[in-house]
């Protein structure tokens, strides 16, 4: 009788943990260094059953790593055996599809009119959001100034000095009486984090999350104003109460890589790594909901239907997001999926006021926007030379503003 063959280890030196993603099956990149410290760079899209299984148990290992960049680790996993078989679990159902094509609605075409002025190369503007009386557009860049622009005109109309941290994003309440920032982190003091500020006086009331360790990526106010999200880059999900400013509930290890407010509700949706998209009450911290949607996933835009009844939210497929699943809010199932171009990474999402589109950013500076009926797509604008960073449409939907790693700041004309 045949023995049965020795369990075959595999080790892999790593300093960073690997991205993974993939609706359909595991898909792999990382860095790998040999024996001499020479880098390569490794992309495993594993086809069988079995390939997949390895996948997953070389993720598995480096998911138990508690990752330093200074030092080098080995990775070390156990091959699963010839011809094993992937459990039925392991494979993603795909959400259903439309039975008849719905009929089309109208086109949409974008102009370009400006490009907004005076941010330099070192001047990097990441965050744009049009004030809540749509008459100015309020950008920043690295260097601490927030600023109101004309955005047809390009005039500055006015300007948030402030002495600290350069920013890394910001959000304004719905009634324009609080600008919520949040700011990149420096090892060498805990003078950054949220700060809050009185934006009709200019007066910082306060900083939140001090010592953070990470940079605080998002900010987000929920639809009344009564409450601010921030998501930090360690994916540490804090909701604050903004009449108090007080703390209200810290969701530590959350594995958060994105979040949303419901427009009406306070509702909270948020994306976690392990590629779950969770409803949770913004004031009580109760999860309503849950649902698995991918396999794994390390970055996430979502975005909520103008009246709140559709979730849209991005997929990371192997090196590239390009998947756009959309969810119905009321059941909370997945009804459609989209794959846009297939070469361009998903970087920025954002709903037309009206509904009837959904805008995104690539990493290539192309805006696409897709038909949320049809769900077909069109590059509608094209300017940008590097990566969209941020979208934001003006409350009537006419104007569209865009930021981008070339460091401009673009207004299109919507003609809807």
């Amino acid at each position: 009788m045949d023995q049965p063959a020795e369990p075959s280890i595999v080790s892999r030196r790593m300093v960073n943990a690997p991205v993974m993603g993939g609706q359909n099956c595991y898909r792999l990149l990382w860095v790998e260094y040999d024996e001499t410290g020479e880098a390569g760079l490794k992309l495993w899209l594993p086809e069988t059953d079995e390939e997949v299984l390895e996948a997953h148990a070389f993720w598995d290992a480096c998911s138990k790593i508690d990752w330093d960049q200074d030092a080098m680790h080995i990775v070390t996993y156990t091959k699963p055996p010839p011809g094993a078989v992937m459990p039925e679990s392991m494979r993603p159902i795909a959400p259903p599809m439309p039975e008849e094509p719905p009929p089309p609605t109208p086109p949409v075409s974008a102009n370009f009119i400006r490009s907004l002025d005076g941010f330099g190369n070192e001047r990097w503007p990441l965050k744009i959001e049009f004030h809540p009386d749509g008459k100015q557009l309020i950008t920043y860049a690295r260097g601490g100034k927030v600023e109101c622009r004309d955005p047809e005109s390009d005039t500055v109309l006015d300007t948030l000095e402030r002495d600290g941290y350069d920013l890394e994003t910001f959000a304004i309440s719905p009634d324009a009486s609080l600008l919520a920032i949040g700011t990149i982190c420096y090892p060498d003091s805990d003078e950054h984090g949220v700060e809050v500020w009185d934006w009709p006086a200019k007066k910082r009331l306060g900083i939140f999350g001090r010592g953070l360790e990470n940079n605080v990526e998002q900010v987000s106010f929920s639809h009344d104003g009564a409450l601010f999200a921030t998501l930090d880059q360690g994916s540490n999900l804090d909701v604050y109460d903004s009449r108090t400013l007080n703390l209200r509930l810290s969701i530590d290890s959350s594995n958060a890589v994105g979040f949303a407010f419901h427009p009406n509700l306070p509702i909270l949706a948020f994306a976690r790594r392990a590629g779950t998209i969770e409803w949770m009450n913004a004031e009580t911290g109760e999860i309503l909901f849950k649902h698995s949607y991918a396999q794994n996933i390390y970055s996430c835009y979502l975005a909520f239907h103008p009246n709140g009844n559709v979730l849209a939210a991005t997929e990371q497929d192997g090196p590239i997001q390009n998947t756009i699943w959309f969810f119905d809010t009321e059941s909370r199932q997945a009804t459609s999926t989209i794959k846009v171009d297939s070469t361009q990474h998903i970087t920025a999402l954002c709903y037309h006021p009206s509904g009837k589109w959904l805008f995104t950013g690539t990493e290539g500076g192309e805006i696409l926007r897709i038909d949320t009926v049809t769900k077909s797509w069109q590059v509608v604008c094209t300017g940008h030379r590097d990566s969209i960073i941020d979208l934001a449409f003006r409350q009537d939907g006419r104007l569209l503003a865009s930021t981008s790693m070339d460091r401009t700041v673009r207004v299109w004309s919507i003609d809807a």
